[in-house]
């Protein structure tokens, strides 16, 4: 998973949106969001055209968790019909990626729809690998994801990515029943980036697991079909 982070343009950007793209750059880098929004948004008033400035405002929007903005800002660049194949791709995972961030039904069906996409079309991007494998564990097929989130995280430099896909594994592993497996990538994603995002959604997680695993255990002599059917009812 993670939304990817790489400059783009379409044709000749102005010298003064390159510096103000530049700028931004320098201030997402150092974790600085709000004045990394600001550079873009002056970048975008030389030169409103330029795919760096516009992409680089997502991601500004996204770590400020002002998501319905950054999705407005990557769905813009989507819909121009000039893309090419690694402009598409990107901008396809990086819309799942927000979706998956949003939530709801429909968003999660469009993420699933784009993350394919993304990785149909670049499929050897693990960070579109890690999208997709995100999106595969939120549809319920944990097994099949984790891999993929797992490459993702093996790839990231970036602290505050490889946290978001260490969150990915805590929830994969959840599901799939491993407790010691979900605390230790949770004291990961802790560790990498006490701030990530997405720590509030794995601690509900492991919150939920705990409060089942331990009414499973405060009611002995159940037979292996009813503790399974207790799973259900309670996933």
């Amino acid at each position: 998973m993670r939304a990817e982070n790489q400059a783009h343009h379409w044709g000749p950007p102005s010298a003064a949106s390159t510096v103000r793209a530049n700028e931004a750059h320098d201030c997402y880098r150092d974790g600085d969001f709000a004045e990394a929004a600001q550079w873009c948004e002056k970048g975008l008033g030389c030169y409103p055209e330029d795919f760096a400035n516009r992409h680089f405002l997502g991601f500004a929007r996204l770590f400020l968790n002002q998501l319905e903005s950054c999705r407005n800002e990557w769905a813009c660049l989507l819909a121009h019909k000039e893309l090419e194949t690694a402009q598409r791709a990107l901008l396809l995972n990086n819309v799942a990626w927000v979706d998956l961030m949003i939530g709801g039904t429909e968003l999660l069906q469009e993420a699933d729809r784009f993350s394919q996409e993304a990785v149909k079309l670049q499929g050897s991007r693990a960070p579109y690998l890690g999208t997709r494998g995100s999106v595969l564990i939120e549809l319920g097929e944990a097994d099949k994801g984790l891999p993929l989130v797992q490459r993702a995280f093996e790839f990231n430099t970036d602290p505050r990515l490889k946290a978001l896909n260490a969150c990915y594994l805590v929830i994969a592993e959840v599901r799939r029943g491993n407790s010691n497996a979900a605390t230790a990538h949770r004291d990961a994603a802790v560790k990498l980036d006490p701030n990530c995002q997405l720590l509030g959604k794995v601690e509900r997680e492991l919150a939920q697991f705990q409060l089942r695993s331990a009414s499973l255990a405060a009611t002995p002599e159940r037979s292996p079909a009813a503790i399974e059917a207790f799973s259900q009812m309670s996933s």
